[in-house]
């Protein structure tokens, strides 16, 4: 497990060095943030979510992200989702109603069903 978040944190520093698309970082730190998880490092969880919210932030204001795979939807998604799990519940629900204002141009059905999910039970808090 050690060396898994040692490669990810050097694939992050090149990808950094490189000028790597914010997208591609964002991810690379969202592995690390997985990684601490399952070691339940809950602290460095936390610093990782918030450097990948941050690149997907970035992400998303560059639209770095339309050469890629990654659509708008699941962008805003990953943002609100990850807004929740580090306690910014306003910015969560910011980011699901973007989901859902965009999702005329979106075509992952399951992606405006899961963000619906969390904003609902973000309201209900």
């Amino acid at each position: 497990m050690k060396d898994a978040i040692n490669t990810y944190k050097l694939a992050s520093y090149c990808g950094a060095l490189k000028k790597e698309k914010h997208i591609i970082l964002a991810g690379i730190c969202l592995r690390i943030a997985w990684l601490y998880r399952i070691k339940q490092n809950k602290e460095q969880e936390e610093r990782f979510l918030k450097f990948a919210l941050k690149e997907y932030e970035a992400s998303y204001s560059t639209g770095d992200f339309s050469s890629t795979q990654v659509s708008e939807a699941r962008i805003l998604y990953l943002a609100g989702e990850i807004s929740r799990r580090i306690g910014n519940e306003k910015a969560a629900i910011k980011y699901f109603s973007f989901v859902f204002e965009r999702q005329k141009n979106a075509r992952e059905a399951s992606i405006i069903q899961m963000a619906r999910d969390r904003f609902q039970e973000l309201k209900r808090t």
